[in-house]
């Protein structure tokens, strides 16, 4: 019986599902799936119907199912037992999206403070519009050295609270100065942060912090963190501009960008209040 009219040949159905005749084969031989007509010749033929069963197949290896479990599942299971492996791949794939997210959002950040640091000349003052973002802040302990294992912990203690309020952060971790901790010969901490979406169950926890700063770069890393903090409220009092309270410190450019801790790009700015 001819039965090329009606059905596909190896080739033929591998070239349509799209992989190979071995594929196929090996799928047959472990029963996996198998051609609906096998002929007297030993020619495999397979029919329309299982142009929709088999990437189903491909789908489910594709995401790390082994063979066994799927030919189990077609064998010997039932609509409930699909369901249950569909219903956990697909709980799988809304986490892996979930992270995937948190990635790009990563990867945009850094390409973004990348960016700006090398495109900034270092050593000079801007003025800089600060978008509408949120940060989350934890605080340090009062006075201590702003480095060391005392910020360690606050390093630690911020991701921890950022777990607990069920947010990921795709921004570095930056520390505030208030003017008050800034002393001629040291400073301190009050708080680090970092930048997080606003969501319901965080608008109480979360602050904005968008606005208008003065800011100073710096390619000397920490130890210039002191020295450039005095430089930057010389320069807006000099210029009769109403600054705040306290002064932001970030890191820019780092280890990733091929700097070693004294070169590091420090940002530090301060809010221009009633600044436009």
């Amino acid at each position: 019986m001819n039965y090329s009219d009606d059905y596909f040949r190896t080739g033929e159905f591998a070239e349509i599902v799209g992989v190979s005749k071995q594929t196929l084969i090996h799928y047959d031989k472990i029963g996996l799936f198998s051609p609906e007509i096998t002929d007297s010749n030993k020619y495999r033929y397979y029919s329309h119907n299982q142009l929709e069963t088999f990437p189903v197949i491909s789908m489910l290896k594709e995401l790390g199912v082994p063979l066994e479990q799927i030919k189990s599942t077609i064998t010997h299971g039932s609509p409930t037992v699909l369901l249950d492996l569909l219903n956990t791949k697909k709980s799988q794939i809304d986490e892996r999206i979930r992270r995937l997210n948190w990635c790009k959002k990563f990867i945009d950040e850094k390409i973004h403070l990348t960016e700006e640091g090398n495109c900034i000349e270092p050593d000079t003052f801007y003025i800089k519009r600060f978008p509408e973002e949120y940060m989350i802040r934890v605080e340090t302990p009062i006075g201590v050295s702003p480095s060391g294992k005392y910020v360690s912990a606050s390093i630690v203690k911020l991701f921890n609270y950022c777990k607990k309020l069920g947010v990921n952060s795709s921004f570095s971790v930056g520390a505030i100065i208030p003017l008050s901790q800034l002393k001629k010969t040291s400073y301190s901490f009050s708080h680090l942060y970092t930048i997080v979406e606003k969501t319901d169950e965080i608008k109480d926890l979360a602050y904005d912090s968008s606005g208008n700063y003065l800011v100073y770069y710096s390619n000397k890393g920490y130890t210039k963190v002191l020295e450039n903090c005095h430089k930057l409220l010389e320069y807006g009092n000099a210029r009769d501009m109403n600054l705040g309270n306290c002064i932001y410190e970030d890191n820019i450019l780092d280890d990733l960008s091929g700097r070693s801790p004294n070169s590091y790009m420090i940002r530090l700015a301060i809010e221009i209040i009633g600044g436009k």
